[in-house]
């Protein structure tokens, strides 16, 4: 979600901290200005959007504190399955809203006064025949107050406060023992930004770049990995002066890290080549990317990787969007034709989002029922800007 940013609710550092966190999935779109019939010295600023994507659903927000939501809302009438209009739709009784963050099954929102909130939708069954998702009302996650930033997967949350300290805990059970645990802040870190997988991988001030492992235990015997309720951290060696760090809302176990002269580091799987390289081998350090250059932001998901790069293209690594043959995929960055002059990019398990300087929204990928091989106009700027 990462950077042109992620709104946020306070000025200086919260505006900082946000502008980081939009690295995978929730990127900012370039707020204008135009002159008033009335008084040609004075101008109107038009409200800036955010994105955010996850599973097959997408979340925005503004700084005027509205949500919209698209994507995952199906009906089922008379036995017959059919999906709401695949565009972004205004969603009525959220307000204050600072951020919004979309994940697999379960969203967080951040209020104006710093308070995070689970959110999402539920299923409701009329009969074995009938039935539809609506949405819950959100649920106040105790424990963090000054949030300006959050990122999650489908069963781990993490936050910055206003201080940068960094908070993590389980959403949601990883066994039929185990319960979500608490909000718990990690020892000595002063974060200005973080992606959350099965590893919570955090960027200092510094640009050192440091991990917390959310689980530990072994699987292969059968049992549940137990969610880790030590706060120490360690940190990922070889990488030092970066700027940006790769965001997953799927759990891709795929890392990036960007320097400030544009070098770009990965580890992690590499099965589909979505690190770049041709081996199809996992990397277990960082190791440089020689094929990508001028990176503005990299997201992540299962086998796929989507880059936006600084002088406005979008690129692909790994599995093509979208697509479920294991066949289709590149280790070479492919670009993304009929995109330009994008500023934001996210990314869901088949589909991908992206916005431009002027604010219109594109997508492509796995719709519902139907898939979009090319980038199609989801919404321009002028609808969302008067939609009440």
């Amino acid at each position: 979600m990462q950077n042109p940013g992620k709104l946020t609710r306070d000025i200086g550092r919260a505006a900082l901290i946000a502008a980081a966190l939009s690295l995978t999935f929730a990127l900012q779109a370039a707020a204008t200005s135009e002159e008033t019939p009335k008084n040609k010295a004075e101008t109107v600023r038009e409200p800036s959007y955010a994105i955010s994507a996850a599973h097959r659903h997408n979340v925005m927000y503004d700084d005027q504190g509205r949500v919209w939501y698209w994507g995952g809302l199906e009906k089922l009438v008379n036995g017959v399955r059919s999906f709401e209009e695949y565009k972004p739709k205004l969603v009525n009784g959220l307000e204050d809203v600072a951020s919004a963050h979309a994940g697999h099954t379960t969203d967080l929102l951040i209020k104006k006064d710093g308070t995070v909130w689970e959110w999402g939708y539920e299923y409701t069954a009329i009969d074995g025949k009938n039935g539809g998702f609506s949405f819950a009302p959100p649920r106040k996650i105790e424990g963090l107050e000054r949030i300006v930033s959050v990122s999650s997967i489908s069963s781990v949350g993490g936050a910055i406060d206003e201080d940068g300290s960094v908070w993590v805990w389980h959403i949601v059970p990883d066994g039929p023992e185990l319960m979500p645990t608490k909000p718990m802040k990690l020892r000595d870190i002063q974060a200005v930004d973080l992606s959350v997988d099965d590893k919570v991988h955090i960027l200092k001030a510094d640009g050192t770049v440091w991990k917390w492992d959310a689980y530990v235990g072994n699987n292969g015997n059968g049992s549940y990995a137990r969610p880790n309720t030590a706060d120490s951290v360690t940190k990922v060696e070889g990488l030092r002066d970066i700027a940006a760090i790769s965001h997953t809302t799927e759990g891709g176990k795929t890392y990036f890290a960007i320097k400030e002269n544009g070098t770009v580091y990965g580890w992690g799987r590499n099965d589909h080549g979505n690190l770049g390289r041709s081996d199809y081998k996992p990397v277990s350090k960082p190791a440089v990317i020689p094929e990508l250059k001028d990176a503005a932001s990299i997201v992540t998901g299962y086998g796929s990787t989507l880059i936006a790069k600084k002088d406005g293209t979008v690129w692909t690594l790994g599995l093509e969007i979208g697509q479920y043959s294991p066949t289709l995929y590149t280790d070479k960055p492919k670009k993304v034709e009929g995109l330009e002059n994008v500023v934001s990019v996210a990314l869901g398990s088949d589909h991908a989002l992206a916005v431009t300087k002027d604010g219109d929204i594109w997508s492509w990928g796995y719709w519902g029922t139907s898939n979009k091989e090319k980038p199609v106009l989801v919404s321009s700027a002028d609808r969302l800007r008067f939609e009440k």
